[in-house]
């Protein structure tokens, strides 16, 4: 009897389809729990597990790649399927919201180092939009 041969291409599942609809819409790197709050509105009983193992899935195949965050390790989608460049990050102080920045805002290989500069992980902080309109509030 022969056995059917594997594929490297995982099978189309509706929580693996919304959790790359959540990353694919994301403005910026996302924790999996985050991830999994997002997915779960379009599909609910997703458990975390799920979100877990599909990221980790995703990552092997080269479709996600994980960001290295002050905040801890966050996930973000490779435009279709390719390996996402190294681009810097913006991650705000106050609501904790990562994002990506345009990576031409950083030229890694324009620098003059005596290093050859494989990768790189650049993330600047400070005030997001939303919450620099949004006044602070004081407490008595």
């Amino acid at each position: 009897m022969l056995t059917p041969l594997k594929t490297t291409t995982q099978r189309r599942s509706l929580p693996r389809d919304r959790i790359i609809t959540v990353l694919d819409e994301a403005p910026g790197p996302l924790k999996a729990d985050e991830v999994w709050a997002l997915a779960v509105f379009k599909h609910p009983g997703l458990g975390i597990a799920t979100v877990y193992r599909v990221l980790k899935q995703l990552m092997a195949e080269g479709q996600v790649r994980a960001v290295m965050l002050p905040t801890g390790t966050q996930y973000e989608r490779c435009p279709a399927g390719a390996h996402l460049q190294d681009h810097p990050h913006f991650l705000c102080r106050q609501c904790l919201v990562a994002y990506d920045l345009p990576s031409g805002l950083f030229q890694p290989h324009s620098l003059v180092v005596p290093f050859q500069i494989d990768a790189y992980e650049l993330t600047l902080h400070g005030l997001c939009p939303q919450c620099l309109s949004t006044p602070t509030r004081t407490y008595p």
